[in-house]
């Protein structure tokens, strides 16, 4: 998707829109995407980021529009059967449990968190997203999600979590851990960083690095002192042009 889900999430709750963010908090046996893999299910159905697509994203679809009604959390789990593969024409199968979360613009508390993680990913500097997972969170619930920067600042609140049981140099990426005896789980996710590319000339070869560094999800800074060059017109997918010399350094 190129620009971080979490961004996305903030921009269309500030927007007035009512979504539903999906996430794998876990799986078993080969299935298409990992854990941390998130999309957005918009009102309309329209669907941003990615699960693995096939049947389980086609139901997750389904069950998120659903959701959007409700107005509550759902942990959706899923077994792709081998009638599900054949049918589908896929290669991969397992168990997958997805948290589908309904996030609404009327929750306030909600935008400002994401608009908190926004602005420390904008900053370059990481943080953690803490989550209750739990069935049945309403939709307008500010005791659901907890966000603590590096710098030791936390935002948000879970009832009975203590923020500094959380390792924030931990290595791995994503952690599902139990909580409040075992009867509720924290999905536990180290906010990851935007990947940037500068480009330095803004020539053919330049052109077609743009391409393919946007395609794998990276944020492209293009920096040249031609505007004939350095401009949208041969750079659609630039997140930035800078018509400067290349001392980038009083950029960044």
């Amino acid at each position: 998707m190129g620009k971080n889900i979490y961004i996305k999430v903030y921009e269309l709750l500030s927007s007035g829109q009512k979504i539903v963010l999906a996430k794998t908090i876990r799986r078993s046996g080969s299935t298409p995407r990992d854990v941390g893999s998130m999309c957005i299910i918009t009102q309309e159905g329209e669907l941003i980021g990615t699960i693995g697509g096939g049947i389980l994203e086609y139901r997750v679809q389904k069950r998120a529009v659903e959701l959007l009604k409700q107005e509550e959390t759902l942990v959706y789990r899923f077994h792709l059967t081998d009638e599900d593969l054949a049918g589908a024409g896929m290669i991969c199968g397992g168990d997958v449990d997805l948290y589908l979360e309904p996030f609404f613009p009327e929750n306030t508390g909600t935008i400002s968190l994401f608009k908190i993680i926004k602005e420390y990913i904008a900053g370059n500097k990481p943080g953690i997203l803490v989550t209750r997972i739990e069935d049945g969170i309403s939709a307008m619930d500010t005791g659901a999600r907890m966000f603590i920067g590096k710098d030791g600042k936390t935002f948000g609140t879970i009832p009975g979590f203590d923020p500094k049981g959380i390792n924030l140099d931990k290595g791995v990426p994503y952690d599902l851990i139990a909580f409040n005896d075992k009867k509720e789980a924290l999905f536990v996710e180290r906010i990851a960083l935007e990947p940037r590319i500068f480009l330095f000339g803004a020539g053919h070869v330049s052109m077609f690095v743009a391409q393919l560094a946007k395609m794998v999800g990276f944020a492209i800074t293009v920096i040249d002192d031609r505007p004939k060059f350095a401009n949208s017109q041969r750079f659609p997918d630039a997140d930035e042009i800078l018509i400067t010399d290349f001392n980038v350094s009083k950029h960044i």
